[in-house]
C-alpha cells in the first residue's frame, strides 16, 4: 500500500477557504484520520506519511506567508 492509495481525491474538487475550524469540524477531521489509521495495513508508514504531510504543509506556509 502506498500513501497515494490512502489519500485519494474525489472526482469533483472541493474548494473552501476557512479562516478557522469549529470544534465540531476539527473533531470530524481528527476522527476520520484516526479511522484511516486504524484501517491501515502499515501503521508506521501511515504515521510517517502524516508527519511528512504536516511538515510540508508547515514549510509551504512559512515560505508563502513569511
Amino acid at each position: 500500500m502506498y500513501p497515494s492509495d490512502i489519500f485519494t481525491c474525489n472526482s469533483e474538487p472541493i474548494l473552501r477557504t476557512v479562516d478557522e475550524f469549529t470544534t465540531k469540524e476539527y473533531e470530524a477531521v481528527a476522527e476520520s484520520v484516526n479511522e484511516l489509521y486504524d484501517d491501515a495495513e502499515d501503521k508506521n508508514a501511515f504515521a510517517g506519511c502524516l508527519v511528512r504531510l504536516a511538515g510540508h504543509d508547515m514549510m509551504d506556509f512559512r515560505y508563502l506567508f513569511a
